[in-house]
């Protein structure tokens, strides 16, 4: 049972035992016991994209009821035993032991934001030999912010993100009433005289 102070707040849903679980068979060794696994590879999909987002230290913003990523985190998988079962698990693990600030056009270490670098985990469900494998991938790293501090990451969003697509159109709208307000006056103006 919650105490009262805690009537109005959602619940927490925590992940630690999946992750403790993971890290402890990553300490017992991540032999990968399936010959079919052997050839197991995992790859960034959309890498040319997260690359221009890490030339210019990307961003995301982060809320406390969560915020959609983009660039969206998604991976090819191959050489799985297709007969096996698989979980797949995601966590953000602090790529330094910084924490930065953008000031003067560039990030500079400081005390409140961190860099985080994705990381995906899969294990092997029910099998005699639980393969588990991690995978990170360095362009994927971001720092974790509550409004964009880059004006080039806001604008590269905008261009790629298809969810942003309405920020870009009320911009639009609003400098296109703008350009139209604009050229009423100069009309009322031009009638004054």
């Amino acid at each position: 049972m919650g105490s009262p102070e805690d009537a109005g707040k959602a619940p927490a849903y925590r992940v630690d035992h999946l992750l403790s679980a993971v890290e402890s068979e990553l300490q017992a060794g991540s032999e990968k016991g399936d010959p079919t696994e052997r050839e197991l590879r995992v790859a960034l999909e959309d890498g040319e994209l997260w690359l221009r987002f890490k030339e210019l230290t990307n961003e995301m913003i982060v809320t406390k009821n969560g915020r959609r990523m983009f660039p969206v985190l998604k991976v090819s998988v191959s050489g799985l035993d297709p007969n096996a079962m698989y979980s797949f698990l995601l966590d953000f693990v602090a790529a330094d032991g910084h924490r930065w600030k953008y000031v003067n056009g560039e990030w500079i270490m400081l005390n409140s934001l961190h860099k985080y670098e994705p990381r995906i985990h899969i294990v092997r469900v029910g099998g005699p030999q639980r393969m588990i494998t991690s995978h990170s991938f360095p362009e994927t790293q971001f720092i974790a912010v509550t409004a964009y501090q880059n004006e080039e990451i806001t604008a590269l969003k905008i261009k790629y993100n298809p969810f942003a697509k309405a920020f870009l159109d009320a911009k639009e709208r609003n400098d296109h009433k703008d350009m139209m307000e604009e050229a009423g006056d100069n009309q009322q103006s031009g009638y004054s005289q």
